[in-house]
């Protein structure tokens, strides 16, 4: 194992132990690297793959967490109205606003990963309301946690972590 890869399974160790601290039921299903959404739809993974997307508010250097589903598009013209903001402000971050901002990479974007009181915003698709197996990585991208909905919800506020329920293609 090199350096990358102890540090990776240390993260998602604590991650686990994180959600065992709370009394959440959770799975873990291990599959091959997982690096785009597209990847997962082969796997035949026993859930609703969550896609988890890191938006900034150039403007008021907000960080917004969207979790949708997996062919969900967002409109990022509706997005910006409901948060506030104007289109032209609210962009993805860059691989470097992911590992300055939660100290990852591309495809491992994951709530699983937030700290407590971290300043940022979870954006939760209607569409995932009540589902009851929602997957998602939690530091690394050959796992994928599986948890339903109020736990997922539970672990936010357990995290102190502030999160709005949005319709995102329609106002």
């Amino acid at each position: 194992m090199n350096k990358h890869e102890i540090k990776e399974l240390q993260q998602t160790t604590d991650y686990y132990q994180q959600l065992l601290n709370e009394q959440l039921s959770f799975s873990v299903l291990h599959h091959p690297a997982v690096w785009h959404m597209e990847d997962a739809e082969h796997l035949e993974l026993d859930c609703l793959v969550v896609k988890s997307l890191l938006l900034r508010d150039h403007r008021s250097d907000k960080n917004y967490l969207v979790l949708c589903m997996p062919d969900e598009k967002l409109k990022f013209g509706i997005l910006a109205q409901t948060l506030h903001t104007s289109r032209s402000q609210l962009k993805f971050a860059v691989a470097d606003e992911l590992q300055e901002t939660l100290h990852t990479i591309s495809g491992m974007v994951s709530p699983l990963i937030l700290e407590p009181n971290f300043p940022i915003v979870v954006i939760i698709s209607q569409s995932l309301v009540n589902q009851p197996r929602l997957g998602m990585h939690a530091g690394t991208n050959t796992e994928t946690v599986v948890l339903s909905y109020n736990s997922l919800l539970t672990h936010l506020k357990l995290l102190n972590i502030t999160y709005q329920i949005q319709a995102l293609n329609h106002v």
